[in-house]
C-alpha cells in the first residue's frame, strides 16, 4: 500500500503572484518522487505564520492525515513547499504564535510526519527542526524590521503607505500617481460640497453620470465623504503618527480644502446623530443655526417643527414654526414662544440679497464650471476610446489565431461572442460621452450670466417662502450663510429698543440678529452664485426712529 500524503500550501498576504499554485507543484513533484499517494491539497491564504498562527486549511489538512495514519495503520506525509510554511512564530510567551517545532512534535505523536520539497533534512530529526524553527522566526523577523523601517523611511520622505485603491490616485514604483481624469472630478466635487450641496446629492450625480469608484463599485454617501476629508486630496498623508506633507501632486488647493472642513465641521453631525430624519418642511434654519434672544436660555437652539392637521380636521394648514428648544424642556427656562417659519426665513433672505450679487464673477464661475466639466467628461472620453482601442485588438488577436489554425472553431466562437460584446459596450461608453460633452457645450453656448443669476434668484426666492421644496436651493442658501455667519438671533422687539442699522426683520414684532463670522469679510462668496464682499454691520445706531411694534420694520 502506497503511503498517503496530504499537501499544504500557504501565503501570508493576498497570492497575487501564484505562489500557491507554484507551491502545490513543487508538493505533487515530491510526492511523485517519493512514490506516496495524494490524497488531499488544502490552503491558506492572508494567515500570516508570524504574527499569529495559519488558518483553516492547515487545520484541515493535519485533521486528515491523522484520520489517515489511524484509518490505514500507517505513517501518513503532511507536505510543503518549505517548513517555514507549516508555522514562523517563537512559541516562547503566551499568545505568540506557534513554534514548528510544537507542530512537529504534536503530529509525530499522532503518525504524522511533517516533509518539505525544498529542506525536508531539517524536518528529520528534534534538533534540526528547533534549528529550522529558530531560523524562520528570525528571518520573518528581519523582514519584519525591514519593513517598518522601509515604512519610517517613507513616511518621512513624505511617501505613500499603500493600502485601499483611492479614487484620484494609483501606485506606480511605490509612489501615488495621479489617475488620468479624476482630479477636476475631485476637485468639483470640493466645490459643489462648499456651494451647499450634501454628501447624497453629490453621490446621486455620479451615479447617474456613470462615474465608477475606486474599486468599480457602488458609490455611497461614506465614499464621498471620505473623499471631502482625506487630506491626500491636498497634497498630504495620514499616519498613524499624524498628517505629513506628501511627495504626490494635490486634486485641490489646501485653502479649499480646509474650507470643506470648516463647513462640515460647522454644519455639525447629521440630525439624531445620523439616525433621525430631518426636519420635514423647507426650514432653511437647521443644527442651531437660529438661536434664542430671549435674554434667558444664553441664545439656546431654536429647532424646526412641522405640524400637519389630523385626519379628522380638515381644511386646516400645516404648520411650519422654529421653537425653543430650552422652553421644550422647560417653559419656564425660556420666554420665546414659536415663530412663524416664513416670517423668519423671508425675512433672513430678504436681508441676504442685500449683500449683493456679483455679476460677472458669477459669469466667470459659470464659465470655469464649464470648463471643468468638459475636461472631465473629455478625460473619461479618452479612457473609454483607449478601451475600446484595447477590445478592438483582442478581438483582432484572437481572429487571427484562429484564422492560423491556433484555436478551434469552438474556441473562437466563444471567444468571439464575448469580445465583440465588450467592444459593443466600449463603443457604447465612447458615445453616451460624446453627447455628453455636446450637451455641456451647448449648455455653455446658451448661457447668459445675467439671466441665470435672476432665474437663480427666483428659484432661491421661491424655496424660502416655502413656494417648492427644492433642497438644492435651500442648500445653496445654507452655505452661504454658514460662510458668513456663525448664526442668527431671534427678538422681540421692545419700545425703545435701540438697534443698529442692518438687521433682518420679520412679521409680529420680530428682529433677526446675525452673528457674523470672525473671518467673513476676509474671503468672497463661493459656489454658484458669487457675492460681493461689502460690510454687513456699518456702525451706527438708530435712535430717534421708532419701531412698529407689530410689524418689526423702520418707519
Amino acid at each position: 500500500m502506497r503511503t498517503p500524503a496530504v499537501l499544504y500550501a500557504a501565503k501570508s498576504t493576498q497570492d497575487k503572484k501564484a505562489s500557491i499554485p507554484k507551491q502545490f507543484k513543487d508538493g505533487r513533484k515530491k510526492a511523485q518522487d517519493e512514490d506516496w499517494e495524494i490524497i488531499g491539497e488544502f490552503r491558506d491564504e492572508k494567515f500570516s505564520a508570524f504574527s499569529g498562527n495559519r488558518g483553516p486549511g492547515l487545520k484541515a489538512a493535519e485533521e486528515l492525515a491523522v484520520r489517515l495514519a489511524e484509518e490505514r495503520g500507517q505513517v501518513c506525509m503532511l507536505v510543503c513547499q518549505h517548513s517555514d510554511r507549516f508555522a514562523r512564530g517563537a512559541g516562547d510567551k503566551p499568545g505568540a504564535a506557534d513554534s514548528l517545532i510544537e507542530i512537529w512534535h504534536r503530529t509525530r505523536r499522532q503518525n504524522v510526519h511533517l516533509r518539505s520539497f525544498q529542506n525536508d533534512v531539517m524536518l528529520s530529526k528534534p534538533v534540526l527542526v528547533a534549528v529550522a524553527a529558530e531560523q524562520a522566526h528570525e528571518e520573518s523577523k528581519r523582514k519584519s524590521d525591514a519593513v517598518k523601517n522601509g515604512m519610517l523611511g517613507r513616511r518621512e520622505k513624505g511617501l505613500a503607505m499603500g493600502g485601499k485603491k483611492r479614487f484620484a490616485y494609483h501606485f506606480r514604483d511605490g509612489n501615488l500617481v495621479p489617475r488620468k481624469g479624476m482630479q477636476p472630478i475631485v476637485e468639483r466635487m470640493y466645490d459643489e460640497f462648499i456651494a451647499g450641496r450634501s454628501d447624497a446629492a453629490i453621490m446621486r450625480d455620479l451615479m447617474q453620470e456613470g462615474i465608477p469608484t475606486a474599486g468599480g463599485g457602488k458609490w455611497h454617501e461614506a465614499t464621498v465623504r471620505e473623499i471631502l476629508i482625506n487630506p491626500i486630496h491636498k497634497g498630504w498623508l495620514q499616519t498613524k503618527d499624524g498628517v505629513i506633507k506628501g511627495q504626490h501632486e494635490p486634486c485641490v488647493s489646501e485653502e479649499k480644502w480646509q474650507e470643506a472642513q470648516d463647513l462640515r465641521t460647522r454644519r455639525g453631525p447629521p440630525m439624531g446623530g445620523g439616525k433621525g430624519r430631518p426636519p420635514a418642511g423647507h426650514h432653511l434654519f437647521r443644527k442651531g443655526m437660529l438661536r434664542c434672544g430671549c435674554g434667558r436660555c444664553d441664545e439656546g437652539a431654536m429647532v424646526p417643527r412641522t405640524r400637519r392637521p389630523s385626519k379628522g380636521r380638515p381644511g386646516r394648514a400645516t404648520l411650519e414654526s422654529y421653537e425653543s428648544y430650552e422652553r421644550q424642556r422647560d417653559p419656564a427656562a425660556c420666554t420665546m414662544l414659536p415663530v412663524k417659519r416664513a416670517d423668519v426665513d423671508a425675512a433672513v433672505f430678504h436681508y441676504f440679497e442685500q449683500l449683493g450679487l456679483d455679476v460677472e464673477a458669477t459669469r466667470e464661475e459659470m464659465a470655469e464650471a464649464k470648463d471643468r466639466k468638459l475636461a472631465e467628461v473629455r478625460a473619461l472620453s479618452e479612457q473609454a476610446a483607449a478601451e475600446q482601442h484595447r477590445a478592438e485588438e483582442r478581438l483582432a488577436r484572437v481572429r487571427r489565431d484562429y484564422m492560423d489554425d491556433k484555436l478551434s472553431a469552438e474556441d473562437w466562437a466563444s471567444f468571439r461572442d464575448e469580445l465583440e460584446a465588450d467592444l459593443a459596450g466600449a463603443k457604447a461608453e465612447v458615445e453616451r460621452l460624446r453627447a455628453q460633452a455636446a450637451d455641456v457645450e451647448d449648455w455653455a453656448e446658451q448661457l447668459n450670466a445675467e439671466r441665470a443669476t435672476a432665474e437663480r434668484l427666483t428659484e432661491i426666492r421661491a424655496a424660502v417662502a416655502g413656494e417648492v421644496s427644492g433642497a438644492r436651493d435651500l442648500d445653496a442658501v445654507r452655505a452661504a450663510l454658514t460662510r458668513l455667519f456663525d448664526y442668527f438671533v431671534v427678538k422681540r422687539i421692545e419700545p425703545g429698543m435701540r438697534i443698529h442699522a442692518e438687521l433682518a426683520w420679520a412679521g409680529d414684532g420680530l428682529m433677526i440678529e446675525p452673528v457674523m463670522r470672525d473671518d467673513a469679510l476676509e474671503k468672497g462668496g463661493q459656489g454658484r452664485l458669487v457675492f460681493r464682499r461689502e460690510a454687513i454691520y456699518d456702525g451706527e445706531e438708530i435712535r430717534d426712529r421708532p419701531v412698529h411694534a407689530r410689524h418689526g420694520c423702520l418707519l
